[in-house]
């Protein structure tokens, strides 16, 4: 009798556990804010129990909630970064990509939160760090970059720098265009694009006769977003010579965006607007 009495009392426990944390998850989300507009500093104590809120968010894969939690702990400034980087030290935590997840969201500053596990030993973490740091400081993802080895986490750091408000950020890529990787200069094509600065057309027309009929395409595509007028002759060109259809179709399509006219796929019909209007 006492035995199933208490295996009863077990499980009605568990969902009044978690009636519980719901309830002062609301509690705090909405006393977080007036704690920081009064000057109080925020105790401990709440982070902490923020954090077992969010390992209650992680258990039930509720990631809409995991982000408002982590934001709130960002309200809670050196508290609440303290106990996300508190997570993040958590190796073997079932919230390590959730809470990167939600970093990704953030503003730059918060981002870099994310920044130890950029030297994660999974490189599947270290690809998720390099997604959420997106932008947050063009010095540390591309010092982060020449220590990688794993193309797709390089890949991931390239985006990651091409959202990065810098200069320097621009002739970084510029230079991965000459990398004997075509994953490498692919992702940096796509960079360039992202840029905000225009793009070195003259190392992108020159692209456009690489050895890999992928990065071919990549070049004929950007181009067709950030090319000039003498980019039409040199993908007017590049098409009597292409011999990858996908490539061809490319091209045509480059040559409608950057133009504004509808032609059909053919050289010699785009020729003649190209010799009429020069």
């Amino acid at each position: 009798m006492h035995a199933g009495t208490d295996i009863t009392l077990r499980l009605r426990v568990i969902p009044m556990q978690r009636i519980v944390i719901s309830a002062t998850l609301l509690v705090m989300l909405s006393a977080a804010p007036r704690a920081i507009a009064s000057n109080r500093a925020p105790l401990p104590m709440q982070a902490e129990k923020l954090l077992l809120l969010l390992d209650d968010a992680v258990d039930s894969n509720d990631q809409p909630r995991v982000h408002r939690i982590i934001r709130t702990l960002v309200v809670l400034d050196h508290h609440g970064k303290k106990a996300i980087r508190k997570r993040l030290h958590e190796p073997h935590t079932p919230s390590l990509r959730h809470v990167l997840t939600a970093l990704s969201r953030m503003t730059p500053n918060v981002r870099r939160i994310a920044a130890p596990l950029l030297s994660h030993s999974d490189a599947s973490i270290r690809q998720q760090a390099a997604i959420a740091v997106n932008g947050a400081d063009h010095k540390l993802l591309i010092q982060a970059f020449h220590i990688e080895r794993q193309t797709p986490v390089r890949v991931a750091l390239i985006e990651s720098i091409a959202n990065s408000d810098h200069k320097r950020a621009g002739k970084f890529l510029t230079r991965l265009l000459r990398s004997p990787d075509p994953n490498i200069r692919i992702a940096a094509i796509n960079g360039l694009v992202l840029q905000a600065e225009q793009p070195p057309l003259p190392e992108l027309h020159a692209l456009t006769r690489d050895a890999e009929p992928t990065v071919r395409r990549a070049t004929v595509i950007a181009l067709g977003t950030v090319g000039e007028s003498k980019t039409l002759h040199v993908l007017l060109e590049l098409v009597r010579l292409e011999d990858d259809a996908g490539n061809v179709r490319a091209i045509f399509d480059a040559l409608r965006s950057l133009s504004g006219q509808s032609l059909k796929d053919d050289a010699d019909e785009w020729q003649r607007w190209l010799t009429a209007g020069s």
